[in-house]
């Protein structure tokens, strides 16, 4: 397989596993609708060109054993449907010195290891500072994180989709890209600069949740009688609260990047 294949099919399997912690049901096969359902690509130059696209013809399945946690996913991509948005590049994508599509016209992705984020994140005992929980902490006050990405009390601790990001409000994969490249920055900022510790600071993750709340505040997602797992509300007894930043990934990719060249506001740096 040409390596832009590999990149787009493992691309595919990050969005697929992310779609495992949405679903709730019992031992059940889903099939792909293929008219709502599109696999986006990013292609990078020079670490300054970026060009996004799309491959519009996908079908597969994904059959998800809640009880177990497991699932199992079959995807194929036409690769003659990808659409760069101009004629001219889609046909050089298409021919042999990339994706060889006259010889090769399916990408296939094919995983029996898919695992539920919520019972992996779940298996991982996160401690903080004087041996505190993570999922105790998450449990007692709630999904609390700053940006998204950090948590008060457990440093150098960065977690990518995280409640109070975009995550499943937008574009899972465009926000996953955002996240991980935000990350890099800041451990390449954190080595530059001699520092070896990074922390979110209590007030600023307040200040965060608040205003994430406040967007969904008037909407039916915080209404009682709303028992879904956007608010937590579909899992009894767990503290209800949205979990996702609704003002899109545009402002909140404009929010990480004054943080950041604001020096890390909000964070503490040793």
């Amino acid at each position: 397989m040409p390596p832009v294949q590999r990149s787009i099919a493992a691309t595919c399997g990050c969005a697929i596993a992310a779609c495992a912690a949405l679903l709730h049901a019992e031992p059940t096969a889903y099939d792909v609708d293929g008219s709502a359902t599109h696999v986006e690509y990013v292609a990078r130059a020079f670490g300054v060109i970026a060009q996004r696209g799309r491959f519009a013809d996908v079908r597969g399945s994904i059959a998800l054993d809640r009880k177990a946690e497991r699932g199992i996913v079959d995807f194929e991509i036409d690769a003659r449907s990808i659409d760069s948005g101009w004629d001219l590049r889609d046909a050089f994508l298409r021919g042999t010195s990339m994706l060889d599509a006259q010889r090769h016209p399916a990408i296939r992705f094919h995983s029996a290891r898919l695992v539920f984020a919520s019972g992996a994140l779940s298996r991982i005992d996160v401690r903080g500072h004087g041996g505190m929980s993570l999922a105790d902490f998450w449990t007692s006050q709630g999904p609390y994180t700053y940006l998204g990405i950090a948590v008060a009390g457990f440093p150098n601790l960065f977690i990518v989709q995280a409640p109070g990001s975009p995550s499943a409000a937008t574009n899972f994969v465009a926000a996953l890209e955002q996240h991980v490249e935000w990350i890099g920055d800041c451990i390449a900022h954190l080595r530059a600069n001699g520092y070896r510790t990074i922390e979110a600071l209590p007030d600023a993750q307040t200040e965060w949740m608040d205003h994430t709340t406040s967007l969904v505040a008037p909407t039916v997602l915080n209404h009682p009688t709303c028992n879904s797992w956007y608010n937590g509300g579909n899992v009894p007894g767990k503290k209800r609260m949205y979990m996702g930043y609704t003002a899109g990934i545009p402002e909140y990719r404009r929010r990480c990047e004054e943080i950041a060249a604001g020096g890390y506001v909000g964070f503490k740096l040793a």
